[in-house]
């Protein structure tokens, strides 16, 4: 692993509201940078970057 993936990893997530179980967002950002706290209610799921990739090209197909 290089130096630059180590301290700059990037994370791929969606964002979940729990009470409707609807897709509130997704997206990506580095670990310096990751949204902690969340709208009460809603959950960030971490996916892998070929989750994150067919979900993004379905999402935007539709």
């Amino acid at each position: 692993m290089t130096d630059k993936m180590e301290k700059n990893p990037t994370y791929y997530f969606i964002d979940v509201d729990l009470k409707t179980r609807q897709l509130i967002g997704w997206g990506t950002e580095v670990k310096d940078k990751v949204e902690v706290k969340l709208t009460p209610g809603y959950h960030r799921v971490f996916l892998s970057r070929g989750q994150y990739n067919k979900l993004e090209r379905q999402l935007r197909e539709s």
